[in-house]
């Protein structure tokens, strides 16, 4: 439910924004406490995490830091919708797991994360979007360019 609605939001966004300097991102959706996840800070923040009212403001926040002028671009971001917080700029480092059948190929480092990623403990699934415009889910294991 929150992968498919925030990919209608991020494509419906995608098709009206500004390409020069955007630098794509990643969003992994999580269903309980994000403690159990690799994850690390990637900025020396005083709050690096901010409360968000809905969908609706993830998508925003997620379209305005990912510009390359703006030093909350890198990494990904964990949103965890039942609390409304949204934990910004992670290094996201899952395992590599030995049991996925389809790994994708011929993608950036960020795609083969959320292609892993997705199996963790909590983890609904994780959303892309590449500096080009390509977007992919990542739900349990397997990964999906998004027709945009």
């Amino acid at each position: 439910m929150y992968i498919e609605e925030l990919t209608k939001l991020i494509q419906h966004s995608f098709a009206s924004i500004e390409l020069d300097g955007f630098t794509g991102f990643g969003v992994v959706i999580i269903e309980q406490d994000f403690c159990t996840l690799p994850i690390s800070p990637l900025l020396e923040l005083s709050d690096n995490s901010i409360y968000v009212e809905s969908m609706d403001e993830v998508n925003k926040f997620l379209f305005d830091v990912s510009r390359s002028g703006d030093i909350r671009h890198d990494g990904f971001h964990i949103y965890y919708p039942e609390k409304k917080v949204l934990v910004i700029s992670q290094y996201f480092s899952p395992p590599i797991q030995s049991q996925i059948n389809n790994v994708v190929y011929n993608v950036g480092a960020r795609v083969r994360a959320a292609q892993y990623g997705s199996l963790c403990q909590g983890v609904l699934g994780v959303i892309t979007v590449g500096n080009s415009g390509k977007i992919y889910q990542a739900l349990d294991g397997v990964i999906n360019q998004v027709t945009n």
